[in-house]
């Protein structure tokens, strides 16, 4: 039997939307589009200071409200703190409303054999200099509150 045009759209929509929800912790771009639907109200001081200390490149060329536009939006949140990626963006959009050392526990076993340092929550916040952090090499394990290992660059989607 011949596939009409309504019966290719159709399959063409449940394919994207099944992409979709099993694409939950994907980049912006990897979905198409700038940014989410619902953004979190404001973003926690504490938030943009650990992005920085998990990617020193955003120290340079981000000030604070740019950071906050980014951090705010959950597939932007994601890319940043992949420790925090199994969460729903409603979840992550009241996360960010709070300080960083308020949120629930990262999954620190994703950072396990981790090439570059690795640094905890409170590392992040308390002016901690990851460009000068070394990868933890004694158990190829993090630390229980690990919070993101230490990457050069941007994350994906911050321009």
């Amino acid at each position: 039997m011949p596939m009409t045009s309504s019966n290719t759209t159709r399959m063409l929509t449940a394919l994207a939307a099944v992409s979709m929800l099993t694409c939950s912790g994907c980049e912006a771009r990897q979905l198409g589009v700038a940014f989410s639907d619902k953004q979190a109200a404001n973003v926690d001081n504490t938030w943009v200071d650990a992005a920085k200390a998990c990617w020193p490149a955003l120290q340079h060329g981000y000030d604070v409200e740019s950071m906050k536009r980014y951090l705010a939006d959950p597939m932007h949140f994601r890319a940043a703190f992949s420790t925090y990626s199994s969460l729903s963006d409603s979840d992550l959009r009241a996360i960010v409303l709070k300080p960083v050392t308020t949120a629930p526990a990262p999954d620190s076993s994703m950072l396990s054999r981790s090439q570059t340092a690795v640094i905890t929550r409170y590392q992040a916040i308390s002016g901690f200099d990851s460009s000068t952090a070394t990868a933890n090499t004694t158990d190829s394990s993090a630390p229980p509150d690990a919070l993101c290992a230490v990457h050069p660059g941007t994350p994906v989607g911050f321009k």
